[in-house]
């Protein structure tokens, strides 16, 4: 069946009046039967005051098409479909987040912090439109348990796009370090943003354990003692209140130290053991004695604290860096570079 559109103006906006249909753009009349024969689209309801349009065919058929757009990593078209289905049902909680989501997924390299707030700007709205969802008309335990997964599902998608950016940033070549520094410092701000939204949405709807993850998250990117690239995070303005946002939960927490050797630490289990004692030598006695090996530890301090939150204990991700490190240590230690107890040098 077919949508009724007036043959005058083209309006679809009709309305049952003393048995006939008036169309409310032009006030052009037609019988019952006339508006039969016009319906150019969906299932029409003439049995009330108002023109209904019964499209469910269509949207399944759009949710179908926008799903396995998903599955196919097709995120232009993904983001199509869902935006076809927000025009006709806009309290589709999933259609309103991924059709947002999968535009994110599409931003060019110089838009990445802008892009993480455009996904924040959107979390608050997108879980209430799932606390108005009902999942399971005859099961209210199902409809709970399907409203959980669904918070979840959005904060799953919000952490991976953030780690992607942060991925992004990581790979990004230049010509020099400054640049790639740059580069970073101008983005990370916007994903700080993401986190902390996130997690203070998680928050209000009893995703404690999420809230506090996405917190913690951001802290990764507080300046170091070695490397105040970012003032956005160097400020205390912007660190107290997430510090005690994650105090409101974790009442022990304290902000990590920033003495750095991130990587060397996840991989080797301690700050203090001969490995990570080279290692700090080096940094601070060779590296630190060139401007590109400052900025080389710059970049380092930028980046790898949030590598290590996201991937420091899992096991590829130590295997993948022992060997290496192992390799330099050795080679390090050959050259004269100790590996007794040492204490940082401020520089």
């Amino acid at each position: 069946m077919k949508q009724l559109t007036c043959e005058m103006c083209g309006s679809t906006h009709l309305i049952k009046q003393d048995g006939v249909f008036v169309c409310q753009s032009c006030g052009c009349k037609y019988s019952v039967e006339e508006a039969k024969k016009m319906m150019i689209e969906g299932t029409v309801d003439v049995s009330g005051s108002t023109v209904k349009v019964d499209s469910t065919d269509r949207l399944n058929n759009l949710h179908t098409l926008a799903r396995r757009a998903q599955e196919e990593n097709n995120s232009e078209q993904a983001q199509k479909y869902y935006e076809q289905i927000a025009l006709e049902e806009p309290n589709d909680w999933e259609a309103n987040f991924y059709k947002t989501y999968y535009a994110c997924m599409q931003t060019k390299i110089a838009n990445l912090g802008t892009s993480c707030v455009k996904l924040s700007n959107i979390i608050e709205n997108t879980f209430k439109l799932i606390e108005q969802t009902t999942f399971d008309t005859s099961d209210e335990t199902n409809n709970i348990v399907q409203k959980q997964m669904a918070y979840l599902l959005v904060y799953e998608k919000c952490i991976d796009y953030s780690l992607l950016i942060v991925s992004n940033m990581v790979a990004q070549k230049y010509y020099d370090l400054e640049s790639k520094i740059n580069f970073a410092k101008e983005h990370v701000p916007g994903v700080v943003c993401l986190q902390v939204k996130l997690g203070d949405v998680c928050n209000r709807y009893g995703l404690h354990k999420q809230a506090l993850d996405a917190w913690k998250a951001s802290t990764a990117f507080f300046s170091t003692k070695y490397s105040n690239v970012f003032n956005f995070i160097d400020d205390d303005d912007t660190k107290n209140p997430i510090i005690k946002r994650i105090q409101s939960l974790d009442p022990e927490y304290k902000p990590e130290s920033s003495s750095g050797c991130y990587v060397a630490t996840a991989v080797y289990g301690s700050y203090d053991c001969p490995q990570v004692w080279t290692l700090r030598r080096f940094r601070d006695n060779i590296l630190a004695e060139t401007w590109y090996g400052r900025a080389f530890i710059h970049t380092y301090y930028a980046i790898s604290p949030t590598l290590v939150k996201w991937f420091g204990h899992t096991d590829w991700f130590k295997k993948m860096w022992k060997g290496k490190l192992d390799r330099m240590v050795s080679n390090l230690n050959a050259v004269g570079v100790e590996d007794t107890p040492y204490e940082d040098k401020n520089w």
